[in-house]
């Protein structure tokens, strides 16, 4: 097991967190009275109780690192979740931060907050791409001193010709 860290948040209920957080794809994979352990893929945040909890004063929180945060955040718009600056619950919609991350929040039912964030990545150039082989890029992480980095894709499984704007498509 490569070394992580799990958050380690407050619940006034088990079974209403698991809901809001089952709404949002997460899965039980722990629980008892005293603790409660929640995933979506390779995110866990785990629970403890906290029944007098006042969550307009909650001060916890935690920072979800997501490969794809606009997939999780529109997946959590669709659920009804509202976006908002103030009340609880709340999703507020990422946007590129000082820091040069797209950074989005979510506060749950029980007033902690949820960081969201993304790299901000602009595509320079596609250095190779061939089917079976993995894509490798040359990208700008808009990182002071750092003009450059490469990435590398998964093996490409195909590709296919998209039109010039314009271009009549048959």
């Amino acid at each position: 097991m490569t070394d992580h860290a799990t958050p380690n948040l407050p619940s006034r209920d088990f079974a209403a967190t698991s809901r809001f957080y089952g709404s949002l794809g997460f899965v039980e994979s722990y629980r008892d009275t005293g603790w409660m352990i929640l995933r979506r893929g390779g995110l866990m945040i785990e629970f403890f109780p906290y029944p007098d909890l006042d969550p307009l004063q909650s001060s916890f929180s935690c920072c979800l690192r997501l490969d794809e945060l606009t997939r999780f955040y529109d997946g959590c718009k669709a659920t009804g979740l509202r976006e908002a600056h103030t009340g609880i619950p709340r999703l507020v919609p990422p946007r590129v931060e000082a820091s040069g991350l797209l950074i989005g929040y979510l506060v749950d039912p029980d007033g902690s907050l949820l960081r969201r964030d993304d790299e901000l990545v602009t595509l320079l150039q596609i250095v190779e791409c061939s089917v079976g082989a993995p894509m490798l890029l040359l990208v700008d992480l808009h990182v002071l001193g750092v003009p450059f980095t490469t990435r590398t894709s998964t093996p490409v499984t195909s590709i296919d010709r998209v039109p010039s704007p314009g271009e009549q498509t048959r």
